[in-house]
């Protein structure tokens, strides 16, 4: 295993399932540049651990298992899995996700990530059934 694609899977682990919040100051460099798709603006250290606090609130039992991971220098992209429980029900939950991480000196740098919220928020039940099929068809949700 590349070292890359360690300290991903060390993020992972730690982060969102041990629920680590300590451990995103441990393995970011100061000031990365943190960009989440479907957000505006790049994030800080602080904004991605209330997001972070806000999301393992919704989710226990996390997994996250990178499924595919491609490296070019100090950059890695990966397509990943996350299985989980509601933490209101515990109901399985499963989303998909892709991060490219520039990663120097075991830490990360910055990047960019894509999770599928809609489709969790909706396994959930926090979205109005079908809300992909709705949508889909240009009808407004309820």
């Amino acid at each position: 295993m590349s070292e890359l694609t360690q300290v991903l899977e060390t993020w992972y682990k730690r982060v969102w399932e041990n629920e680590d919040a300590n451990a995103i100051d441990e393995m970011f460099v100061p000031d990365p540049e943190i960009k989440q798709r479907g957000m505006l603006k790049p994030i800080n250290l602080e904004e991605f651990k209330g997001f972070h606090k806000l999301i393992c609130h919704q989710l226990t039992n996390i997994d996250i298992k990178i499924d595919l991971v491609i490296e070019q220098g100090d950059w890695i992209a990966a397509g990943c899995s996350c299985y989980a429980k509601n933490a209101a029900t515990g109901e399985d939950v499963t989303i998909t996700g892709t991060v490219m991480a520039k990663i120097t000196g075991g830490k990360l740098r910055g990047g960019y990530e894509h999770w599928d919220f809609m489709g969790m928020w909706d396994q959930i039940g926090l979205l109005p059934g079908d809300s992909f099929g709705k949508c889909l068809h240009g009808e407004k949700l309820a």
